[in-house]
């Protein structure tokens, strides 16, 4: 049986994480994930971080529908904190083998979103030190 998992961080809301899930590892995955949309949308009250009309649509490796940029830089931000998550977790003691598949397919999919970005999006000057932070971020934890 698959773990029940959904979520969602309201705009509406900032800082509530709305979540299920039946398994600890998904809870710990999916909080990661969602706390980084939280800090994300903080950030874009005070900055673009790209330009970008919202009009072309890019594939995402998350998803099956094709995104704005911005969907692409909200991905690559939550999934960089997931990967940060199994990095530590898939090595400790009692770890499922499963968390090691996880960080390994989160990583490829991670540096395929940052190649989509590195090519189509034009930051700001706030996104060039996010870009930047992110580069160095998905350079060490994706080795």
């Amino acid at each position: 049986r698959q773990p029940v998992v959904r979520s969602h961080s309201p705009k509406t809301l900032p800082g509530l994480v709305l979540l299920t899930s039946d398994s600890p590892m998904k809870v710990a995955d999916v909080l990661s994930h969602e706390i980084s949309h939280v800090r994300m949308n903080l950030v874009l009250e005070l900055d673009p971080l790209i330009l970008d009309d919202g009009v072309c649509r890019h594939p995402s490796p998350w998803r099956s529908d094709l995104r704005p940029l911005i969907g692409v830089l909200y991905g690559v931000h939550a999934f960089l904190n997931v990967c940060h998550f199994y990095a530590r977790y898939k090595d400790t003691e009692g770890a499922p083998a499963i968390a090691r598949q996880v960080y390994e397919h989160q990583c490829t999919k991670l540096k395929k979103g940052w190649q989509r970005l590195q090519r189509y999006a034009v930051p700001t000057a706030l996104g060039e030190s996010l870009f930047a932070e992110l580069e160095n971020g998905i350079d060490s934890v994706c080795k």
